[in-house]
């Protein structure tokens, strides 16, 4: 899973294909369906880029990031608990920080 890690910022971030940054957003919730529990010790990696994935600019890529963040979170009370957590604006905004400069 950590090099998954590691592929999934490269790919979903830096790549121009939409199929590509879509599969990748695919692949992460087939991870999800099949191990819920490996995917959230490792959510503190994935959440910044996997949140700012459901705003992409390709409707098919937003749609894949909210599909498994949907499979990670079933209920959409929760969802919304946990995208209006401090500490998760901190961390997006930190680590968009650091790749901006």
């Amino acid at each position: 899973m950590s090099y998954f890690n590691f592929a999934f910022a490269r790919l979903v971030v830096m790549d121009n294909s939409v199929k590509v940054r879509e599969g990748m957003l695919d692949l992460l919730r087939v991870c999800i369906e099949v191990g819920r529990k490996e995917v959230r010790t490792h959510m503190k990696q994935l959440l910044p880029l996997w949140w700012q994935s459901c705003s992409d600019t390709a409707p098919e890529v937003a749609r894949a990031a909210t599909g498994a963040l949907a499979a990670l979170f079933p209920v959409e009370l929760k969802r919304l608990e946990l995208l209006l957590q401090p500490r998760l604006c901190t961390a997006v905004c930190a680590y968009l920080r650091a790749a901006l400069t």
